[in-house]
C-alpha cells in the first residue's frame, strides 16, 4: 500500500468560544481562544504551502460565533479546492443565503 506524500484532512479550530455548553465537550476547558484574522490567514496559506491537504475543514468551539467567519470561509475557498466548516448550525438564522 502506498500512502499519499500529503495529509488528506487539515483541521484548523478558529475559536474555541461556543453558544452552547454541552457537557461532553472536549472543549470547554480551553475555551478563550481565539486567534486573530491575520494569523488565521497567515496559517491557511502556509497549511496549503507546506502540507497540501485534499480538504481543509474549520472548527471551533462555534466558528459562526465569530464576526469575521465569512471573510476566513472566503480565504479557505480561494485557497483549498475542498474546504468545509464544522458548526452546531444554531447560529445559521443570523445568516442569509446571498452571504455563502
Amino acid at each position: 500500500m502506498v500512502l499519499p506524500s500529503f495529509p488528506f484532512l487539515v483541521e484548523m479550530e478558529v475559536t474555541s468560544a461556543c453558544n452552547l455548553d454541552c457537557a461532553y465537550c472536549f472543549a470547554k476547558p480551553f475555551s478563550g481562544y481565539t486567534p486573530s484574522f491575520d494569523d488565521l490567514v497567515y496559517l491557511i496559506k502556509k497549511t496549503k504551502r507546506e502540507a497540501n491537504p485534499f480538504e481543509f475543514v474549520l472548527l471551533g468551539g462555534e466558528p459562526f460565533i465569530r464576526k469575521d467567519i465569512l471573510d476566513i470561509m472566503t480565504v479557505s475557498k480561494e485557497t483549498f479546492r475542498h474546504y468545509g466548516i464544522s458548526t452546531n448550525g444554531t447560529l445559521f438564522r443570523k445568516f442569509s443565503k446571498e452571504d455563502f
